[in-house]
């Protein structure tokens, strides 16, 4: 069955000019499919949540199937509150791996098991994991416990961005037609590079360097919270799993996924102008919008009704069991409000409020202040609008060619098992060698490594990747690969067509 217009298995159609307009199921007896049914609705009409998948202690992370009570470790997390807070009250499997390749916590999360504390913890089931992080301990041995963080020769890089940064707020300020250009250019090389890492503890040994690394996303990018729920949690854990993973479903009115269905006929024509929209309006929709949806307005109303009021839809009464991770069967948005809510929680979310709000609220500035320093002009208009259109485009277009390509969204990589093998099958990489295109990327032009270990700063992949690359190819999930990024974008946007031309909506059996 599907939800949200969402189907579990894909199979690509057999038309001759290869344009994927249908989804089919591996039971279809014919191949072809053309009623979905939605999963059962509660009382309220919203998804019912499936059996078993609640049951998880508020106080507990659950990690391969067992619960462990690691409120008393909090505070002395090595790696920080936030970054263990996430796992709190949900499965918290892939994180746990994901985030521990270069240490061994096993042994001592053991004693915090709720039940027989005898039991050893599983070790890591991907083989391909484990060479790899035999890899990455090969490659630094020697050089330090925090080698795998950012490099001197990266820090200084960022300090010149910084400073370009830094001049550039002063024409922005003062009417500088110039910095309308130069302010998007530094903030994108700070987002990527700092901020980015930063939401992945990979900028620093410190947890209060990485934290305040991603606030310097904002004002044009995103706040600290909706990027954790968003990105870290959502978009990393179900990377190209459609309805869990939230960067497929951004644009209600656009299909990022050949496994995701929507209301109304499609052409391709019309997906590209979405997506020409989407890579326009992104930044504002990520800076302004999603944070005041995603966090503030759900944790102010949590505070003042105690998850009594709307919210309650999404975060649940605070005294019942939370909800999982993902529940798989509504929209992405009740699936992004479910992390908040078990976040919530957790308690990381409502000691966060303050930095979130007077980060919203310096994006909500810079589009207003340009009519009080210019008067209602166009000059004004083009101060609060350009540098977020321009640092919009970059961030779109290096995100999205590597996730949203007909190799990347295969059968084959939708249903494999392996989570390791399946976030570096989900990317498509460019330009590896070269560490000009590593550092404008933020080494987003090797996504296939940077989702199989998140915390390794991005500075390290140029040297990491042919041995790497290597390992996939042994493994079986070496990822696509385009020449450039040039090449990738034209990858992209053909697909995106592609998922327009001749789409027909399903007819929903009720």
């Amino acid at each position: 069955s599907a939800a949200d217009g969402v189907v579990n298995q894909i199979k690509p159609d057999s038309a001759a000019d290869g344009v994927v307009n249908q989804i089919k199921p591996d039971s279809a007896a014919d191949g072809v499919v053309d009623k979905i049914k939605p999963d059962p609705k509660d009382a309220k009409g919203y998804p019912a949540i499936k059996k078993g998948e609640g049951d998880i202690p508020a106080n507990c992370w659950r990690i391969h199937g067992r619960d462990y009570d690691l409120t008393d470790f909090v505070d002395e997390h090595p790696g920080g509150r936030v970054s263990i807070l996430l796992g709190k009250g949900v499965d918290c499997t892939n994180l746990f791996e994901s985030y521990h390749i270069f240490n061994e916590p096993r042994k001592r999360l053991q004693k915090y098991a709720v039940g027989d504390k005898d039991e050893p913890v599983p070790e890591d089931p991907s083989e391909f994991h484990r060479e790899f992080r035999q890899l990455l301990k090969d490659h630094f041995k020697g050089q330090g416990k925090w080698a795998h963080k950012a490099k001197w020769s990266h820090a200084a890089l960022i300090g010149v961005a910084l400073g370009v940064e830094f001049v550039s707020w002063y024409g922005w300020y003062t009417g500088q037609t110039w910095a309308l250009l130069t302010l998007p250019l530094a903030a994108w090389i700070i987002m990527t590079n700092v901020a980015h890492d930063g939401s992945h503890f990979a900028t620093s040994k410190h947890p209060i360097v990485n934290e305040w690394g991603l606030a310097m996303a904002a004002p044009f990018f995103y706040t600290n919270t909706s990027w954790y729920i968003q990105h870290v949690v959502s978009h990393h854990q179900e990377t190209n799993q459609p309805g869990n993973d939230a960067d497929l479903h951004h644009m209600p009115f656009s299909r990022w996924h050949r496994g995701v269905a929507h209301e109304g006929n499609f052409s391709g024509v019309g997906n590209l102008l979405w997506q020409v929209l989407a890579f326009t309006l992104s930044s504002v929709m990520l800076s302004v919008v999603h944070p005041f949806k995603f966090a503030i307005w759900p944790m102010g109303e949590y505070l003042i009704y105690g998850g009594e009021g709307m919210s309650s839809v999404y975060f649940g009464n605070h005294k019942e069991t939370p909800v999982p991770l993902h529940d798989g069967s509504g929209p992405t948005e009740l699936a992004v409000m479910r992390i908040g809510g078990a976040l919530t929680r957790a308690g990381y979310m409502i000691s966060r409020i303050s930095l979130d709000v007077t980060l919203w609220l310096w994006s909500l500035s810079v589009l207003v202040l340009p009519w009080y320093l210019h008067g209602v002009n166009g000059k004004a208009l083009a101060f609060a609008i350009i540098p977020f259109v321009i640092a919009s485009l970059f961030f779109m277009v290096v995100t999205q060619v590597s996730h949203v390509q007909e190799e990347t969204q295969t059968n084959e990589i939708v249903n494999e098992p392996d989570f390791f093998k399946r976030q570096a099958m989900t990317s498509m990489d460019y330009s590896a060698p070269s560490n000009f295109a590593r550092f404008w990327t933020g080494g987003l032009n090797m996504q296939s490594i940077h989702h199989v270990c998140p915390g390794l700063n991005s500075s390290h992949y140029t040297d990491i990747y042919p041995a790497f690359h290597a390992l996939c190819v042994k493994h079986g999930c070496a990822p696509a690969k385009a020449d450039n990024i040039v090449h990738a974008l034209y990858k992209h946007l053909k697909y995106v067509y592609r998922l327009g031309a001749n789409y027909k909506f399903p007819e929903f059996e009720m």
